[in-house]
Formats: structure tokens, sequence, C-alpha cells
């Protein structure tokens, strides 16, 4: 019979025999259960599914197993594509960022455009086209920040 430490925990060799023996009985019993749905004509499907950027721990030691500089070709890779990911994530909200400042100054500059042109215009005699002109270039500009600030909502 065996016997516990002096603190009263169980021995560790104990433990670890009752749980491989109880690993045992399980896969046992699974087997039985599967072969007595198989006989009346039901199958017993076991799956497992992992989700990572990794592969599975189980698939990992396999290829350490099999191939340990290809688990470290793995490791690397998957180490080295964050810092390029974020790269790429700052490149393009950097160029987000200078599409909408040209964007602003292309609009100023079309806005003034239409205002010097229309006031020439209004000055030199022609104020139903001038004032048309001067008209148009705020409208376009209006009408472009509404359609941009419907857009984002």
């Amino acid at each position: 019979m065996e016997q516990n430490p002096p603190d009263g925990s169980p021995d560790s060799t104990a433990l670890t025999e009752a749980s491989s023996e109880s690993e045992r009985l399980d896969q046992q019993s699974i087997a039985a259960f599967a072969e007595m749905l198989a006989s009346s004509g039901i199958y017993l499907v076991r799956a497992e599914s992992f989700s990572g950027p990794l592969p599975s721990p189980k698939a990992l030691e396999e290829y350490k197993k099999t191939a340990p500089e290809l688990l470290n070709l793995i490791i690397k890779e998957y180490s080295e594509e964050g810092p390029h990911r974020r790269k790429n994530e700052d490149r393009l909200i950097a160029n987000g960022i200078l599409m909408a400042r040209l964007g602003l100054l292309s609009a100023f500059l079309i806005t003034v455009l239409f205002l010097a042109a229309g006031f020439y215009l209004i000055l030199h005699g022609h104020d139903a086209a001038g004032a048309a002109i001067c008209g148009a270039g705020l409208v376009s500009v209006v009408v472009a920040f509404l359609r941009h600030t419907s857009n984002r909502n």
C-alpha cells in the first residue's frame, strides 16, 4: 500500500499513475462506445480545431520532432511579420493624412480661383456672369463638404 508524505498530500508518482490510468480507461471507453455506435450504423467523429496566428501547439510539437529547422523558420517568419504589418499600416495612415491635406488644399485653391474669376468679371461689368461663377465655386465646395460628411456617417 502506498504511503502519503508526512504533510498529508498524495505522492506525485501515485497521482501521475492514476492520471495515466484514467486516460487509458477514457480512451478504452470511447473506443467501446464508438464500436457500439458503429454496429448500429452511427459513427462517432472526432474533430479538433485551433485558431491563432501560429499552428496549434500539437502541430508545433510535430514540426519540432520531424524538422526542427522548420519550426524555427515558422517562428522567425511570425515574429518578422508583425513589424512589417505595422510599418505598412503606418504608411497607409500617413498616405491617408497626406491625401486629406491635398484635398483640402485643392478645394481651397479652386474656391479662390472661382471667387477671383467672379470678382474680376463683376469689376469689368459682367455682374450676372461674375455672380454665377462666385456662386458656383462656393456651392461646389459646400456640396463636396456635405457629401464627405454624409459618407463618414
